[in-house]
């Protein structure tokens, strides 16, 4: 065990490319660098909130916060795949 540490917010974002960008779990921890047991653990404890962003939006500011999030976690899987394909060019 590495003892490494991670924040609720990368957990949640690890665990939501399993919930609702149908990622694999193997692939998904691949991507973010964790083991898959991990990564399982992540998606049964935040996988429920994969439904916030289905909800109704209660005002625009609501809504606003939830797509600035939406965004910044895309921002970071663009980051993540951009990664990825450079690691796999390497072994090209």
């Amino acid at each position: 065990m590495s003892g490494q540490r991670y924040s609720e917010q990368f957990k949640r974002d690890a665990a939501r490319l399993v919930t609702e960008e149908s990622y694999s779990i193997n692939a998904a921890a691949e991507s973010v660098g964790v083991t898959h047991t991990t990564l399982s653990r992540w998606v049964d404890r935040y996988g429920d909130e994969a439904d916030q962003s289905k909800r109704k939006f209660a005002s625009k500011d609501d809504e606003l916060a939830i797509l600035r999030e939406e965004n910044r976690r895309l921002r970071m899987e663009r980051e993540i795949l951009k990664k990825a394909t450079a690691f796999f060019a390497k072994d090209q």
